[in-house]
């Protein structure tokens, strides 16, 4: 059931790299940490409550913040035919045996980095040997730092608060 791995890095909303917050810990999309502030503050919200309705309000929570980014990303990125811009999206961070008792999101172009139609988003955002890098997920997320932070925190007492537990 546990939010976070390593030093505290939630799979969520794609933030940028620091003391607080994380840049991409894989290429497919970004991550972000909570500071042990945020945790305590978290975990306090959580006490007492089920792990499966746990889960449920950090996915709604996570999904929320990844959508501040994932416009900020559609605000900035380099437009030619719209394509990329189009393709930007939330997606679930996918279960599996090695994500066991995770829940998370991830902001992504169409289905991933290198990817689907829009494969090229990759090549965008880290550059080529022929093409300087144009990094618009990065940026959103590092511009989006803060409100990923404040709106997960917020999401998640608002949906305490609906449940009933506080």
């Amino acid at each position: 059931m546990p939010l976070w791995r390593g030093k505290r890095e939630w799979e969520g909303p794609a933030t940028s790299v620091g003391k607080t917050v994380g840049l991409p810990s894989r290429q497919d999309g970004v991550a972000a940490e909570l500071d042990e502030r945020d945790v305590r503050r978290v975990e306090k919200l959580f006490r007492g409550m089920e792990a499966k309705l746990v889960k449920k309000l950090q996915r709604k929570a996570i999904r929320q913040a990844a959508k501040v980014v994932a416009e900020e990303a559609k605000r900035i990125v380099p437009v030619d035919t719209g394509a990329l811009k189009r393709s930007i999206k939330v997606r679930a961070l996918k279960r599996s045996r090695k994500n066991r008792g995770r829940v998370g999101a991830r902001v992504v172009t169409g289905k991933g980095t290198f990817r689907g139609k829009t494969y090229y988003g990759g090549m965008v955002e880290y550059g080529t040997s022929r093409m300087m890098a144009r990094p618009f997920m990065r940026t959103a997320a590092r511009n989006k730092r803060a409100d990923t932070r404040r709106v997960y925190i917020a999401a998640v007492k608002e949906f305490v608060r609906e449940s009933g537990k506080r």
